[in-house]
């Protein structure tokens, strides 16, 4: 018989959890170059990249930051990391870079496309990506998209404004944001261009959808608005309130969380929960982008005139089983049989999955496997002898050497 694909979620069971003292911080590092930074993508908390003036890159590389060749001198704007191995690097000219692994090189199309500046870059997938850009200092060039298919650049369409940041969900749900107030949707067949009502013509410099019916845009003026999907698939508008007299430059928010960070220009960083912002800090150089890895690490980078790395980083010896998050979501079409458990602790000592029986059916080196590097856990939804369970919930049960422990449930439905 035929077996179809699964899905999955995870459900929290109530547990008395040891009081625990683990918390983060965010903090000054040196950064390995001097020049200011305007970029920064992670792909797991061991792994990520910066970029900025200059044609710098810095790389992370298990808690420590290097720099490494970039083989131009244009500046970089923007980032988009596929995985350890494959990224994405934007600026200057149109100019275009991808890492294959082991150095950067420029890419066939790089300033055949564009010589205007390319400011933000992401990707679905390897084959599925887009960039955007324009010129703020002469902003009646007007703006660009750019779309990748998985061999070329292609230029999707131009726009009367200058574009700065992208937000994409999936391949009909990209969001971009620009100069004038320019904010313009694509549903996988049209572009729709809108001028929001307020911003008083500035620019939009980021946007961030952690939802697809909710997400948030920033700019200058030091504007923080809230949209919200409204019923012709558009956007309603929600003013946050006045922050700061800063422009704000970056958002981070992890994926379906209502938590995150905006920063801006001298230094200010706004944390976000829910609808609530509050300006956790400012001072030092302008910070230009943000990223969060998870609920406790992240990183931002900025500069004036230098280069500025700020570290968000757990500052106790302690771990923590708060965060562990079960996923995929079971409303995902493209969830396939994999179980993968993040933001783990790096000292898990048992994972263990079971029947509601009380069968063990998996654990850790038989069916499971466990990064302490990265803090992810993977389960393939098997049997220890390779057959695949059926529909049904199953408890988790994990531990730590540091005698944490937590449990929770993963419900799988076969499609």
């Amino acid at each position: 018989m035929l077996l179809r694909p699964l899905v999955l979620v995870a459900a929290c069971l109530p547990l008395p959890l040891p009081a625990l003292a683990a918390h983060s911080v965010w903090t000054d590092v040196p950064p390995p170059a001097a020049a200011p930074l305007n970029v920064v993508r992670f792909y797991n908390r061991i792994s990520g990249w910066a970029a900025g003036s200059g044609g710098t890159l810095e790389r992370f590389d298990r808690g420590t930051w290097q720099n490494a060749p970039s083989g131009t001198d244009e500046d970089l704007f923007g980032l988009a990391v596929l995985g350890s191995g494959v990224a994405w690097a934007v600026g200057d000219h149109g100019t275009i870079l991808r890492f294959d692994g082991s150095r950067w090189i420029p890419h066939a199309q790089s300033k055949a496309v564009t010589l205007l500046p390319l400011h933000a870059v992401a990707f679905l997938n390897p084959d599925n990506g887009w960039a955007v850009g324009g010129d703020a200092n002469n902003p009646g060039l007007g703006g660009i998209i750019l779309h990748y298919n998985g061999s070329s650049w292609v230029s999707a369409t131009t726009t009367s404004d200058p574009l700065y940041d992208l937000a994409l969900l999936s391949s009909d749900f990209v969001w971009f944001c620009g100069g004038n107030r320019r904010i313009i949707r694509f549903d996988g067949n049209v572009f729709t261009n809108r001028i929001s009502p307020i911003l008083d013509g500035r620019a939009w410099r980021a946007v961030e959808f952690p939802f697809r019916s909710i997400g948030w845009f920033a700019g200058e003026q030091a504007s923080l608005v809230t949209y919200e999907a409204s019923s012709d698939g558009f956007l309603n508008y929600g003013a946050v309130g006045t922050l700061t007299t800063q422009a704000l430059n970056d958002i981070s928010f992890l994926a379906g969380d209502f938590k995150g960070y905006v920063v801006g220009d001298q230094g200010v960083r706004v944390y976000m929960e829910n609808l609530n912002a509050t300006v956790e800090a400012t001072g030092g150089g302008d910070l230009h982008a943000v990223q969060l890895i998870n609920d406790l690490e992240g990183a931002a980078v900025g500069g004036s005139g230098t280069g500025r790395i700020l570290m968000q980083r757990v500052v106790t010896g302690e771990t923590t089983l708060k965060q562990v998050r079960v996923w995929p979501n079971p409303f995902d079409p493209s969830s396939g049989q994999r179980v993968t458990l993040d933001r783990l602790p790096n000292d898990v000592s048992r994972l263990e999955v079971f029947t509601l029986g009380g069968e063990r059916l998996a654990a850790l080196g038989d069916g499971v496997t466990y990064d302490a590097d990265t803090g992810v856990a993977r389960w393939e939804g098997h049997r220890r002898d390779g057959r695949a369970v059926a529909s049904g919930t199953y408890p988790y049960r994990v531990g730590t050497k540091s005698g944490l422990a937590a449990r929770g449930l993963i419900l799988v439905a076969r499609r």
